[in-house]
């Protein structure tokens, strides 16, 4: 936040502000909550990286021009914000549910353990590293970000499977078939499918197919 700024834009650094950051992360957490299981795990979780790319990118130039004009810093706040809601509505908690999804029960604690040790990892690596980013790219740091969310969306678009009303063995299906190159199908429709190939096979003895 010492980017924003003029003054009159760091005043808002304080226990207020804080109260309104913790506020904005618990509302859109309960969002995420009752989204979830209506708008499915994918367009939260890619879209969430989306519209932090988008206010990564107009961080960045509210910070690079902001002694033009005298609202820009506060742009800069407004996107701040916004980039934290972002987060906090897909990428803050999807991933947690979906490593409980993507598992069986025998494997979730090493799962658990994995991802959160990544998390951890790469919270404290971007915290450490960061003032170097700052120092090197100056207003032009965020761009580090917003490529990185950018690259993150790409490859869940591309690769997530929405697992929204789909047991685990579904899921599991869907990535044998994708790990073998046939795709993923229906389990509903290949029981019909394996139905009407039944049916075709039984022929009756006069047409020269077996009596079933």
């Amino acid at each position: 936040l010492s980017y924003c700024g003029r003054d009159s834009a760091k005043k808002y650094i304080s226990l207020p502000f804080k109260i309104l950051l913790l506020s904005l992360k618990i509302l859109f957490l309960l969002i995420q909550g009752l989204a979830v299981e209506r708008l499915g795990r994918r367009p939260l979780l890619i879209g969430g990286f989306g519209l932090m790319v988008i206010f990564f990118a107009i961080l960045t130039v509210s910070l690079t021009f902001q002694n033009h004009a005298y609202w820009l810093p506060y742009l800069s706040i407004f996107c701040i914000l916004a980039i934290i809601a972002s987060f906090c509505i897909g990428p803050g908690g999807i991933p947690f549910i979906l490593t409980g999804e993507f598992f069986q029960q025998s494997q979730k604690p090493a799962a658990f353990m994995i991802a959160g040790t990544v998390n951890w990892v790469s919270n404290f690596s971007v915290g450490l590293l960061f003032p170097f980013i700052q120092a090197g790219l100056q207003t032009f740091c965020f761009l580090v970000f917003a490529v990185v969310c950018l690259a993150g969306a790409t490859y869940l678009f591309f690769v997530l499977p929405e697992t929204k009303n789909k047991t685990i063995n579904e899921i599991s299906q869907r990535e044998t078939g994708l790990a073998m190159g046939t795709g993923w199908r229906d389990p509903e429709q290949g029981l019909a499918d394996q139905h009407a190939a039944k049916s075709s096979s039984c022929m009756p003895a006069c047409m020269g197919g077996p009596i079933c």
